[in-house]
Order: structure tokens, then sequence, then C-alpha cells
């Protein structure tokens, strides 16, 4: 589950493999990043970007299906970005 607030809305978007139209996702290669990402909900879109400090877990798994690209298998955001 990701919630994304932003001033007086919120966007809760759950991320498992059984969710066809919802989509959330979080990409930093570095500690304080800015980025870009977008929730899909139904048929709307939701741009959004992120500021903040992510920590990643170890575990990162290589997806094969997708030209090697790795995803991290949990993200904990313990500083809230600004968005």
């Amino acid at each position: 589950m990701v919630e994304v607030v932003s001033f007086d809305h919120m966007f809760a978007a759950l991320c498992d493999r059984f969710t066809a139209q919802t989509e959330a996702t979080l990409h930093s290669t570095t500690v304080k990043f800015v980025d870009q990402c977008k929730v899909t909900y139904g048929r709307r879109v939701y741009a959004f970007n992120i500021t903040g400090t992510l920590a990643y877990l170890p575990h990162m798994e290589v997806v094969r299906f997708f030209n090697d690209t790795k995803e991290a298998s949990y993200v904990n955001m313990y500083d809230y970005p600004d968005i």
C-alpha cells in the first residue's frame, strides 16, 4: 500500500500482483532526491513530484521479464516527502 497526501487530497494505491489498474512507482538511486511518479486509479492518472529521503531494505529482486531492472521488495519512507 502506498499512500500519497497532496494538500487536501489523499490517494491510496494498493500495490500487489492482483491489482490490474493501480500502479505506484518509487525509484531512487541517491539518499535525497526529486522524483516524478504517477498513480493510475481506474481511468484517472495522478502525477506528482516527490522530494525527500527513502530507505531501502538491502534485499533487491531482479525482474527478468523487464530488461533485468531491479526493484526494491520493500520501501520504508521514514521522512515523509513534500508533495
